[in-house]
């Protein structure tokens, strides 16, 4: 005979292991977009910002403005001690590009570490690079 309760005990702690399962998924955020016109030659932020959670970040640069003989840098930092920013990739872009974005993907930061994203030109003209990111929160 089966042991009806016994079932239905086994049945609803499946249940709840389910629901606290799709709870702990990573979740996107809303993507933000913006446009950054570089203003000389110095280093510039495009985005800087402080996660309270584990994370991953996303970023796409649009590049199309970008001609002949351009010369911009951009730069992805991480803040781990609470005081100085570390370089974590550079990436310099020289000329027309063939491809459409420069992208950061997957990076992934853990609890109050800050992140900043930075272009430096190196010639000619200022040009104004379009964004879109997005973070998954993994708390």
């Amino acid at each position: 005979m089966i042991d009806l309760i016994g079932a239905i005990r086994t049945l609803l702690a499946n249940i709840a292991a389910i629901i606290v399962s799709v709870a702990e998924i990573p979740i996107w955020g809303t993507p933000t977009t913006g446009t950054h016109t570089t203003t000389g030659v110095t280093e510039e932020t495009i985005l800087e910002t402080t996660y309270t959670d584990p994370f991953q970040l996303w970023m796409s640069i649009r590049l199309a403005a970008m001609v002949a003989l351009d010369d911009f840098t951009f730069r992805v930092y991480i803040r781990t001690d609470g005081a100085n920013f570390d370089l974590k990739s550079e990436q310099q872009l020289l000329g027309a590009q063939t491809l459409d974005a420069y992208e950061i993907d997957g990076l992934y930061g853990d609890t109050g570490q800050d992140i900043r994203v930075t272009v430096r030109r190196g010639s000619l003209t200022d040009r104004a690079f379009p964004f879109r990111h997005n973070v998954k929160m993994e708390a």
